[in-house]
């Protein structure tokens, strides 16, 4: 279970790549759906700042991105589209 702590997260949006990877490029759905289903957790528990926790996750995975870490990944760039459409609340 993630905790509130962005970080944690970003760490476990590289796992859900790595899993991705592992099962040889398939199930993304099934791979972001059990991100975000954490992510939506950590939402709901009172005192976290939605905005805030989103905006740091984001900008954090799109720094991966740049830096090589989720390069040219189809997750990565998933997961970040997926949190800015939550973040806007669609």
């Amino acid at each position: 279970m993630l905790t509130t702590e962005p970080k944690e997260a970003v760490e476990a949006a590289r796992n859900v790549q790595a899993a991705y990877e592992e099962d040889g490029g398939s199930n993304l759905d099934a791979h972001i759906d059990g991100f975000m289903s954490g992510v939506e957790a950590v939402l709901a528990r009172p005192g976290v700042d939605r905005d805030a926790y989103l905006s740091e996750l984001v900008s954090s995975l799109e720094q991966d991105e740049r830096s090589g870490q989720g390069s040219g990944s189809e997750v990565m760039s998933a997961l970040v589209a997926k949190l800015k459409s939550v973040r806007k609340g669609a």
